[in-house]
C-alpha cells in the first residue's frame, strides 16, 4: 500500500470505437484502486495523467503509480509500483 503522495499515469484501452469521455472513467477506476488497497485515499494523488490508447477487444486500463516522499514532489522515490488492471466485466471502464 502506498502511504505517501502519488503520481498516477493511466492509459485507457477502449474495447471498440464508441465515443467515450475519458474523464468519466476516472472516478470508478480511482475508487477501485483505493478499495483494492493500493492507497489509503485518492486524495493522495498530486499528479494525474490520463490518455486514450489503441482499441483492445476486451478493453483495459494500464496504471502506473509512483510514490514521492512528501518533501520531494519533483523526484520519484525508489518505491515504484506498476500495476496493469484488467477491469472485470461487472465494473468495466467503458
Amino acid at each position: 500500500m502506498f502511504d505517501g503522495r502519488l503520481r498516477v499515469n493511466i492509459q485507457l484501452y477502449p474495447p471498440d470505437r464508441r465515443v467515450i469521455d475519458i474523464d468519466n472513467r476516472l472516478k470508478s477506476l480511482l475508487d477501485a484502486m483505493q478499495n483494492a488497497g493500493l492507497y489509503g485515499n485518492d486524495s493522495q494523488i498530486d499528479e494525474l495523467h490520463v490518455m486514450r490508447a489503441e482499441i483492445i477487444k476486451a478493453g483495459k486500463a494500464a496504471v502506473s503509480i509512483i510514490e514521492f516522499k512528501s518533501a520531494e514532489i519533483e523526484k520519484p522515490s525508489t518505491r515504484v509500483m506498476q500495476k496493469t488492471l484488467q477491469l472485470l466485466a461487472d465494473h468495466p471502464p467503458f
